[in-house]
């Protein structure tokens, strides 16, 4: 059965497949494409996160907690700002590998500790619930794939379309 840590970690998975890609990319249409694709899917995530995971955390773990993947997404936010400026420079690479790493140690902190406590602490009715919560908030979002699309794709290759959005390539 799907869960909440599933369903958020489809969304961690296209980014890193995404700024991979970008990390070698030219300056041009397809890097800014991929730029503002990764902007969109990643503020849309957060905010996915932000109305259903965190005030969970609040309510389970505290203040302290939430601080801390608030001052994650604060990091995320700051990097999309740099990356979106960064795009046409000859750095580029670099800051996606920074935010490949910032991104990659949150990724693991939420997949492997965070959310999995989380889910051991509230008990396997609300952990359901939760997962509705963000299945809902998830397919709401204009910018992401439904689930049940990133489901079937999730083992496909990810590219780059003209319109600024993943597509999937067999």
């Amino acid at each position: 059965m799907t869960d909440a840590i599933d369903i958020l970690r489809l969304d961690h998975d296209a980014v890193v497949k995404l700024l991979t890609k970008l990390q070698d990319s030219r300056p041009g249409h397809l890097r800014n494409a991929g730029v503002a694709t990764v902007s969109e899917l990643l503020s849309s995530h957060m905010a996915v996160e932000e109305a259903t995971i965190h005030p969970l955390i609040q309510d389970t773990r505290g203040t302290d907690a939430t601080a801390s993947h608030d001052s994650d997404h604060d990091l995320t936010r700051n990097c999309i700002a740099t990356l979106n400026n960064a795009i046409n420079i000859p750095a580029f690479p670099l800051v996606v590998e920074f935010m490949l790493r910032s991104l990659n140690q949150h990724i693991g902190e939420e997949e492997i500790r965070t959310l999995p406590a989380l889910k051991q602490s509230v008990g396997a009715v609300r952990w359901g619930l939760l997962t509705d919560e963000v299945w809902e908030a998830r397919n709401a979002a204009p910018t992401l794939l439904p689930v049940g699309s990133m489901i079937r794709r999730l083992d496909r290759r990810v590219s780059l379309s003209t319109l600024g959005r993943p597509t999937y390539v067999v």
